[in-house]
């Protein structure tokens, strides 16, 4: 009788031990499952971002020649290097473009904008007019103005409210 429980209690063990092991086992193969599915949308998401910036510049760059033709067309607009983010909420490939104007030293024009070059549409934009004060305390910031050069799609952010905007957009993706 006592080897018949030994037994029993051996057989107990032995099966909860199988039990255990195979739950591991389960628990590993979701784990590689896990892995490999994280691999293939780290990969997705490079080449998505690989292709917008490709895209991007492309775009870019006909949007800069495109817009210094219509309305900067003067000598002394500077244009910063545009930025790319691709954004799998919006499923859509973002341009982010600044191009300023000066005129003298007293009046400037910036307009920046956010497109989606995939519905090939601004998503945020600013154009603003900025004056300086001669008879201000050296180091004040300009008098902000919408600009009456670029004609804005739709709000006009002020510059502020645009690099808040821009910022969120172009790092999550919004």
């Amino acid at each position: 009788m006592q080897k018949r429980s030994a037994v029993r209690a051996f057989a107990l063990v032995a099966a909860a031990a199988a039990l255990g092991g195979a739950g591991f086992l389960y628990d590993r193969r979701l784990d590689v499952e896990a892995a490999r599915a994280r691999a293939d949308a780290e990969a997705l998401a490079y080449q998505q971002q690989r292709q917008c910036t490709l895209d991007g510049g492309a775009w870019a760059e006909e949007y800069r020649r495109l817009e210094q033709s219509a309305a900067y067309n003067f000598e002394l607009a500077e244009w910063s290097t545009p930025q790319f983010h691709y954004s799998p909420a919006l499923q859509a490939c973002l341009v982010r473009t600044r191009s300023v104007d000066f005129r003298d030293d007293l009046i400037w024009y910036e307009h920046q904008r956010v497109t989606d070059i995939t519905a090939n549409r601004p998503i945020l934009e600013s154009s603003v007019r900025l004056v300086t004060d001669r008879t201000a305390v050296p180091g004040t910031p300009p008098k902000e103005e919408p600009s009456p050069i670029v004609r804005v799609l739709g709000e006009n952010l002020t510059r502020a409210e645009f690099a808040r905007q821009a910022d969120a957009a172009m790092a999550s993706g919004r």
